[in-house]
């Protein structure tokens, strides 16, 4: 689907302007590797308890736990790249070809962005590994 949009999305946007969509898939695919503590944890302690009772009240605690966890890292996550979008406009993305008032603006909407999308990896996680047993899953 990639290689059917790209040239759509490349003669309305510009190539200077299309290097805004490069530079946010960077972005997210480099975060990746933050969530490799977080997602997993949660996946591993689902199949774990998978065949043993009475262990909702230790997996209820531990997902908030992880939210907790998950949600501080998207607020800092979005804090900083929303708050570091004039450096990182004047120094990674200069002659851009876009004004730097909307580039700033974008780059703050990228930050939020990731902020936003961040938690979904956590449930993500879950759903996969209750998807995958769904007869024997112990959270629902």
């Amino acid at each position: 689907m990639v290689l059917l949009t790209t040239p759509f999305i490349v003669h309305f946007l510009g190539p200077k302007s299309y290097g805004l969509v490069g530079f946010y898939a960077a972005i997210s695919l480099s975060l990746v590797f933050l969530d490799q503590a977080i997602s997993p944890t949660l996946t591993r302690e689902l199949a774990r308890s998978a065949h043993q009772a009475g262990t909702a009240t230790s997996l209820r605690c531990l997902l908030r736990s992880l939210e907790f966890m998950s949600g501080g890292i998207a607020i800092l996550l979005g804090a900083a790249i929303s708050g570091g979008a004039s450096l990182i406009a004047h120094n990674w993305l200069k002659n851009s070809g876009v004004p730097e008032s909307q580039l700033i603006d974008a780059i703050r909407l990228m930050g939020l962005s990731l902020a936003c999308q961040w938690p979904a990896a956590l449930y993500s996680g879950g759903f996969i590994d209750c998807g995958a047993r769904t007869s024997s899953c112990p959270c629902g």
